[in-house]
């Protein structure tokens, strides 16, 4: 069986074996992945999920607009903000 090995942090020579979630980190950065970690607000967090889905499905897809809940017009991210002043 082929096993993944690491050399310790500290410079040691005794390999150990990776943990099985380092196998699957070291699967997906393989593969072309990075792990983010972010802080949303509740209510968005299934449409980040399925826009980050989308994109590791579909690597030709990118985020160019959001939608603004108040004013229901899209917010352009290379243009930034829409500058309306209500909040």
């Amino acid at each position: 069986m082929n096993e993944s090995l690491s050399v310790k942090a500290d410079g040691g020579n005794s390999p150990r074996k990776l943990s099985r979630n380092a196998r699957y980190e070291a699967a997906k950065r393989a593969e072309g992945l990075e792990k983010v970690t972010l802080w949303l607000p509740i209510q968005v967090i299934p449409e980040f999920k399925s826009a980050a889905d989308l994109c590791c499905e579909y690597r030709h897809l990118s985020i160019n607009s959001m939608r603004d809940t108040k004013s229901g017009r899209y917010v352009s991210l290379e243009r930034g903000v829409t500058g309306d002043s209500d909040g």
